[in-house]
């Protein structure tokens, strides 16, 4: 069920989709990184960042409560961090 509802809305494969040659090596690694993340992770950064979905939308197409959706994000977005080498500092 949560895979159709991503699917129809980021695309038959559920992964972030092409990625454009000419973007930079900080852009490309980011999409690598956001795909490589668990699908419920991948879905909450997706819907809310690249399609501007609100919380509770996206705890409804998720079948999730909305602190359930909040979680997901958090966690995407300290992966995302790590994996890109961001501190706190910087």
């Amino acid at each position: 069920r949560v895979a159709n509802a991503f699917a129809r809305l980021v695309g038959a494969r559920g992964d972030v989709g092409h990625v454009p040659v000419h973007l930079g090596r900080d852009h490309r690694l980011m999409l690598a990184e956001i795909d490589a993340l668990p699908a419920m992770q991948k879905a909450a950064l997706v819907l809310r960042y690249g399609h501007e979905v609100g919380i509770d939308e996206i705890a409804r197409i998720l079948d999730v409560g909305p602190e359930t959706v909040k979680t997901h994000l958090k966690r995407a977005r300290t992966r995302l961090r790590h994996r890109m080498g961001v501190t706190d500092e910087g």
